[in-house]
């Protein structure tokens, strides 16, 4: 009897939560979390890893040359390209300044400890340039750790969907699945509304995209509205999980599973070169508003592990000081304990990143 009725259950929850099924770069935007309403964000990361053997691919010679450009391959360095095998633990404090709409600027600060202060400072890194924030010449461990951490930290699918496009092309990006006609039919009125909104009097004499006086266009005008905006994705399916619902996307070179209630990311694997398998613990509040696993664990087959905890994370509405201030004063404190600055390749970045 009790099978029976989660079995009625299911069917009747179905439609109604397929009615709002997501898309599947939708699925990697750290599903209901709040929106980043601030110009500064920062988080502070403890990054564990465990190198049980070192591969000595082609992949891991190339990823050898970014060592001192890539913001994470620090981390990444210890699995991919690791110095020695066994157990390393880094922290790093991450800084980003919003600038413009879209794009951000980023400061990375290396420590040798978890307090994080002044004289564990070991290493500074801007990144100014955010199309540098990932590269197709990175590891594959690397843009899969960045795309996680911008997913998220800034609810931002770019990065993440950027490399599972480039691991598996069946994978179907927001623009690919639009439907172009409610698209269009959207941004016809809201063209329209614009313009009455800036000049009453033209309503008199604009035809209202959405309500036209031919009763034909009407009719294929209510047509399009009642069709989804993107097309249905047959790799997205609704699954139980003993208690709960998942949506699970099942693509040839990628699988995933996402909390249904939040979408929230709860296990990824892809089947590239190397199997690698992410599942990701806990959700929770850190500064009240916004939520963020405790960690994630990233397993590269069954030989490297890399455990990313969050130690905080907090966005606040303005940043005060700009993000070459901050290079200049985080220089200095590595000035004043006297460890080695490679200034060449300091001034190469900031050049580089303008």
């Amino acid at each position: 009897m009790k099978f029976l009725f989660k079995y009625i259950l299911f069917f009747l929850i179905s439609p109604l939560v397929l009615a709002s099924m997501p898309t599947e770069e939708g699925l990697f935007r750290n599903g209901d979390n709040a929106d980043i309403k601030g110009d500064l964000i920062t988080y502070k990361l403890k990054i564990h890893s465990i190198v049980k053997e070192q591969e000595k691919d082609v992949e891991s010679i190339e990823a050898t040359k970014d060592v001192e450009t890539n913001p994470l391959l620090v981390a990444d360095s210890q699995t991919t390209v690791p110095a020695h095998l066994g157990e390393n633990t880094n922290y790093i404090k991450v800084i980003i300044v919003k600038k413009g709409e879209k794009n951000y600027q980023y400061l990375f600060l290396f420590y040798s400890h978890q307090d994080f202060s002044a004289n564990h400072l070991v290493k500074i890194l801007p990144i100014l340039n955010p199309r540098r924030i990932s590269s197709p010449s990175y590891s594959e461990l690397t843009r899969l750790n960045i795309g996680l951490l911008q997913m998220l930290t800034l609810n931002r699918s770019t990065e993440i969907v950027n490399y599972i496009k480039s691991v598996d092309p069946t994978f179907k990006r927001n623009t690919e699945v639009l439907n172009k006609d409610k698209s269009y039919l959207y941004a016809r009125y809201k063209r329209y509304l614009q313009a009455i909104k800036k000049d009453p009097e033209l309503k008199l004499d604009l035809e209202n995209p959405k309500l036209p006086e031919d009763k034909k266009q009407r009719e294929a005008i209510s047509k399009i509205e009642a069709m989804p905006m993107y097309l249905k994705s047959n790799a997205i399916s609704l699954q139980k999980n003993d208690n709960t619902f998942m949506w699970s996307l099942n693509r040839e070179h990628v699988q995933a599973s996402f909390d249904q209630r939040h979408l929230f990311l709860t296990s990824l694997f892809i089947n590239s070169l190397k199997n690698i398998r992410v599942n990701v613990e806990n959700f929770i509040l850190y500064d009240g508003v916004h939520q963020l696993p405790s960690k994630y664990i990233i397993d590269v087959n069954e030989l490297e592990k890399l455990t990313v905890s969050f130690l905080s994370y907090r966005v606040y509405p303005k940043s005060s000081v700009k993000i070459l201030e901050r290079i200049k004063y985080y220089s200095k404190q590595l000035e004043r304990q006297k460890d080695t600055l490679d200034t060449t390749s300091f001034v190469n970045l900031l050049y580089q990143s303008k």
